[in-house]
């Protein structure tokens, strides 16, 4: 274990760790190197680069290098490939896999601005996320504003777990 302590005498072990959050562990030699080995397969594969990106970002997520993923996915945007996807699965890793909302909330913004008119789901989920980044920031007139959307796309897609979610949500 890895105990951290700034020169202020607070330690990392002065609070308990949150769900998801920020953290980090040792990938013993053989893990790292599955994962390397993977990865070499992956970029000798005859895809174009975004093909590529994608599948590494999904090996890196499956492992637990969420950071890893993050930047695999941010060299796309960089080599200018802007889709709503690519920002929803972001917003997507920093929401969910690291805990850190402020970092996830452009992402989801721009991911519902470059959604295409009839992909919805994009759209919808990005909306959701955004609801619940407000509701975790304590913004419960924008959190409702995003619910709001969100069920409507739901509802048009025919989610009825998500329609139900939201629902709940929206009446507290």
């Amino acid at each position: 274990m890895l105990i951290i302590e700034a020169d202020t005498g607070e330690s990392s072990l002065d609070e308990p760790p949150l769900p998801g959050g920020l953290n980090f562990s040792r990938l013993d030699e053989q893990q790292a190197q599955q994962i390397r080995t993977q990865a070499a397969q992956i970029t000798q594969q005859p895809w174009n680069q975004t093909a590529k990106a994608l599948a590494l970002a999904k090996l890196y997520s499956k492992h637990h290098l969420h950071t890893q993923a993050i930047a695999t996915l941010e060299s796309l945007i960089a080599d200018g490939v802007e889709s709503a996807a690519i920002y929803r699965k972001i917003g997507d890793r920093y929401l969910n896999y690291l805990a850190l909302p402020l970092q996830a909330k452009p992402y989801y913004k721009k991911a519902i601005e470059l959604a295409q008119p009839n992909d919805i789901e994009e759209k919808t989920h990005a909306q959701y996320q955004l609801g619940r980044i407000e509701t975790i920031l304590g913004n419960p007139n924008q959190a409702k504003h995003w619910f709001s959307l969100a069920l409507q796309g739901y509802q048009t897609l025919g989610y009825s777990q998500r329609i139900q979610e939201i629902e709940h949500q929206l009446n507290r």
